[in-house]
């Protein structure tokens, strides 16, 4: 099987982590070939070199499967689409689609929708929404974790609590000012358990209100902090959407952290048998289950890390996230 993926990783090579992906499914042999490159974003010089490839890898490349990840904006012609879904099993990976009302679908994305023969989504509810017009071709695809992200495990570990939050874009206000009302709780529940907990609750991240940040934090770095601390929060961005998490909580997992998230009802299914994975309703549930947690031995911490890590490698891992998506569309 060959595999074409336009990434919106770094131009021009893509995503790193992508391309680790498509390998470790070569080195199985579940791919023949595959090649990977980024399509652009929003700068035009850069999207016309893409879309010049596309048509080159398209007639000589001649691959079986494309995945085409998030592509928003309005500037695809819809005939390169159409050729794409006509030659090859075309499929669209958006983990990162959010809501109607916080980061509305561009064009691009409908046409998606509307051609390819998978839209792959990391949520249902209010996210799949956006994309009706895929009609019964919508597929739900969870976030996973890379292993090439996860470091050793540490011979100790800080009993401490970590909540790390994405960056803003610059000039975009911070999200949970902008709509409380679809972010509920998420200032109330940092200061919640910055009162609970004093300074072992640690938020790192950039693009928040200065009171909330020890330190500016990269994406990258968030594998080395939860790793460093024995139990990481998250709250979602969409509450509303079904079967919806953060990417922190696949990351958290698979590095053996205990993760408090915020309940929602897919969480009884999804990590059932997951002793580092607790869902809470309250900022205060979470304070009152990390006390228990820290109390714990560290010999208690470490089997229970284990079992996490064991089960995140069993449902999380991207290449098999990968493939099984890849398989069900060509079935």
């Amino acid at each position: 099987m060959k595999v074409l993926i336009c990434s919106n990783g770094p131009w021009p090579a893509g995503d790193h982590r992508m391309d680790w992906t498509v390998g470790e499914l070569q080195r199985v042999g579940f791919v023949q070939e595959y090649k990977i490159f980024s399509h652009g974003g929003f700068d035009p010089e850069k999207r016309k070199q893409f879309l010049e490839r596309v048509e080159a890898e398209m007639a000589g490349f001649n691959p079986d499967v494309v995945i085409w990840h998030k592509d928003s904006g309005s500037d695809l012609p819809e005939t390169l689409i159409q050729k794409v879904s006509r030659q090859s099993c075309l499929i669209y990976h958006d983990l990162d689609p959010w809501s109607r009302w916080l980061n509305p679908i561009g064009r691009n994305q409908q046409l998606f929708a509307k051609h390819a023969r998978r839209t792959c989504l990391c949520g249902l509810g209010e996210i799949a929404d956006q994309f009706g017009i895929a009609g019964d071709r919508i597929r739900y695809v969870p976030h996973g974790y890379y292993d090439l992200d996860i470091p050793a495990v540490p011979s100790k570990r800080s009993r401490k609590l970590v909540f790390i939050g994405s960056s803003i874009r610059k000039g975009r206000p911070f999200l949970g000012n902008l709509a409380p009302e679809l972010h509920p709780g998420r200032a109330n529940a940092v200061r919640t358990l910055r009162k609970r907990l004093g300074t072992r609750f640690i938020v790192h991240g950039m693009g928040y209100p200065r009171s909330w940040w020890i330190e500016p934090t990269e994406f990258d770095r968030q594998f080395v902090l939860m790793n460093e601390n024995i139990a990481s929060f998250a709250i979602d961005q969409v509450p509303r959407a079904a079967g919806y998490f953060s990417n922190r909580t696949p990351f958290a997992l698979a590095l053996g952290s205990i993760h408090f998230k915020m309940y929602r009802p897919s969480d009884d299914a999804q990590f059932r048998g997951c002793p580092g994975c607790i869902s809470v309703k309250t900022a205060d549930e979470a304070a009152e289950a990390f006390e228990v947690f820290a109390a714990l031995s560290k010999d208690s911490l470490d089997a229970i890390a284990e079992e996490t890590r064991v089960f995140a490698r069993a449902r999380f891992r991207t290449p098999d996230l990968m493939r099984a998506m890849v398989e069900e569309a060509l079935s």
